[in-house]
């Protein structure tokens, strides 16, 4: 028997994020009954940092599923990997046990992801995966990445700066856009934290998130932290839809938090100027 722990954070999310999501792991339950020869128990873990915000309306979406949620809400914002931390103290037993840190987001059917889960559930050298991410408009979203370096931040975030030779190729070799995204499993150190698998005890053993970032960094940090025990990889076998926000191109506030947070990063991992 298997267990995958879904955890998600909301602030602010809006009912039919969420509600997509629990559509789509509840796609994934009854897929998995009914294809996969072992049985594995979801659960979903959803905490909420803006608590004035749609209580009543979330609990009505988790009556009478057919996997469990346990939905928790926070009077303060503890942010992304806080939130994420914070579900998985609520697991007990690591052995044969996943927790995938998802964005509310995100969507997928359990036909799109049944591959990925059932692979890496399998494979125990693996300690993170991530599958194949589509935006809205169907493109891809690279986001099996090198480590970040001050050049691939910036082009990654003043689009005009693509507009130079130079910065486009470093971005796109950043980014590994030379692989095959839909057909190569890709060993990378940093993977998009919409949705991010892990081994429980992986999870456990890194300490999960680290609370000195802030929304931005926490997803390269935390894999990075996976590479050194485990394989770590971007996994075709599957694929979601993401319609990803990108509030720090936006809000003044997320820009200095970004800022921030690679200050931590770069303290602790060096900086790197290309």
């Amino acid at each position: 028997m298997y267990k995958v722990n879904f955890s998600t954070v909301l602030y602010k999310t809006p009912i039919n994020q969420i509600n997509n999501l629990i559509k789509s792991i509840d796609s994934l339950n009854k897929f998995c009954k009914d294809n996969f020869s072992e049985k594995i128990i979801f659960k979903l873990f959803i905490i909420n940092n803006f608590s004035k915000n749609n209580n009543d309306e979330y609990k009505k979406l988790i009556r009478n599923k057919k996997f469990k949620i346990i939905y928790t809400s926070s009077h303060k914002n503890l942010g992304y990997g806080q939130g994420h931390n914070k579900n998985f103290e609520s697991i007990k037993n690591y052995k044969k046990s996943w927790f995938i840190a998802v964005n509310p987001d995100i969507s997928f059917t359990g036909k799109q992801i049944y591959k990925f889960i059932t692979y890496i559930i399998k494979n125990e050298n693996i300690s993170c995966a991530a599958p194949l991410i589509y935006l809205p408009n169907r493109e891809i979203q690279y986001s099996a990445k090198h480590n970040p370096t001050v050049l691939s931040l910036l082009s990654s975030r003043f689009y005009l700066l693509t507009k130079i030779p130079y910065l486009k190729n470093h971005l796109y070799k950043n980014q590994n856009r030379n692989r095959n995204y839909k057909s190569e499993i890709i060993d990378c150190n940093f993977l998009s934290g919409c949705f991010l698998a892990f081994p429980a005890q992986t999870y456990s053993k890194i300490k999960g998130f680290n609370k000195k970032y802030f929304l931005h960094f926490e997803d390269a940090d935390i894999v990075r932290r996976a590479s050194l025990i485990g394989r770590t990889i971007h996994c075709p076998l599957g694929s979601i839809k993401h319609i990803r926000g990108r509030g720090s191109h936006n809000s003044k506030s997320q820009q200095f938090q970004l800022i921030k947070s690679y200050f931590f990063y770069s303290m602790k991992w060096g900086l790197k100027f290309k």
